[in-house]
């Protein structure tokens, strides 16, 4: 009996060792999901999806060390073998900067190249690419027209949540608020969580404050940081519910604890003012600064003001002048351009006149949507 037992172990193992010398093991991707040292074996042999899934093991941390210079290069060795989901993740990398330096021009051409060729999520970040102007000239009609092909042509619910804004703001295409709800709640019937905050939102200005907290309620409960952040304003204001300071800092808190811009920045905005949080300018500029550091405008913008204003801090104009730059070029804020405009028309002690700046950041600020 023993000796059975050890024949057919042997058996398998042996068959075990033909399929990896030739290779048809590597077709058996479920296999390799459970064995690292398969994936990695039958990534080097040159097996395009097992390269593209390596690169996400490695991106995410899955049951592998997270490493995300190893996440491109495994990425890209699949995306050279015109793998489109391995060249849309490529995109990705370069867009931000992730494994390597950041392109946001090669990340457009991956993105313009895959989409050429009908993949339907790059019709997607092609329309952000030229709605926000990543790696290209700002195009708000070309990006509409590619949100529009993205649903026409399927793409999932994040091409409705962008199609869905277009239409509400009218961006690269006339206002069109029935068509926006229509398109919005397609996305949010698929649980899509920044559509029901989108719903929320799109509610909110129509001051619909009650439907707007039922989308922001329902979102948050799943999680969704924005919607959170939006939940805690609504309960710390009392939009569409009574005010409450505890609720408003546990759903405020909940998306801090998921490194949400927005919630630092609101928290900034509820301490430096006599709110139902109290006033607190130490807390109010640690929460703006941190907000600031991850990439949010109106905090770089605020933290300007006060360390031009001298508020809290001791008067600083070339630290102001650093954050309202950072909150200009990096945001696209309106008030930092204007303000920036105007320091550099009046000049002050630190920061000399300069007309050609001044008109410059005026007419940024103008492109940018600031009334004047």
């Amino acid at each position: 009996m023993i000796n059975f037992i050890l024949f057919l172990y042997l058996l398998f193992f042996n068959n075990f060792l033909f399929s990896i010398e030739n290779n048809t093991i590597c077709d058996d991707y479920d296999l390799q999901m459970n064995n690292t040292d398969l994936l990695i074996h039958c990534a080097e042999k040159g097996y395009s999806i097992s390269q593209y899934n390596l690169g996400l093991s490695y991106q995410y941390g899955r049951n592998v060390q997270q490493d995300f210079s190893q996440a491109f290069y495994w990425l890209n060795k699949a995306a050279e073998q015109q793998l489109p989901e391995a060249i849309f993740n490529i995109s990705l990398f370069y867009e931000k900067g992730i494994g390597v330096q950041q392109d946001k021009e090669r990340a457009f051409k991956y993105i313009k190249e895959l989409a050429e060729q009908g993949y339907t999520m790059a019709l997607n970040n092609l329309g952000k690419y030229y709605q926000q102007g990543i790696g290209t000239p700002k195009d708000l009609k070309k990006g509409f027209e590619y949100y529009f092909l993205a649903v026409e042509k399927g793409a999932p619910s994040t091409a409705l949540v962008n199609l869905g804004h277009a239409y509400f703001y009218g961006i690269g295409t006339d206002v069109n608020i029935s068509k926006a709800f229509e398109i919005t709640k397609r996305a949010a019937e698929q649980d899509d969580t920044l559509a029901m905050n989108n719903l929320g939102t799109f509610y909110k200005h129509l001051n619909n404050n009650k439907e707007a907290f039922y989308w922001f309620d329902k979102a948050a409960k799943m999680d969704n940081s924005l919607a959170q952040t939006n939940l805690g304003f609504s309960y710390a204001k009392g939009i569409g519910v009574e005010p409450n300071k505890e609720k408003a800092l546990y759903w405020l808190n909940k998306a801090v604890k998921q490194s949400d811009p927005q919630a630092y920045f609101i928290l900034g905005s509820l301490y430096s003012e006599q709110s139902i949080l109290g006033k607190d300018d130490s807390k109010a500029f640690s929460y703006y600064q941190k907000a600031a550091e991850l990439g949010n405008g109106n905090a770089q913008n605020n933290l300007g003001n006060w360390f031009l204003n001298g508020r809290f801090v001791k008067k600083d104009e070339k630290e102001a002048l650093k954050w309202y730059l950072k909150a200009a070029n990096e945001s696209n804020n309106p008030y930092a351009m204007y303000t920036l405009s105007e320091l550099y028309k009046e000049g002050t002690k630190n920061i000399s006149k300069d007309p050609e700046k001044a008109k410059y950041w005026l007419e940024k600020a103008k492109e940018n949507g600031l009334n004047l």
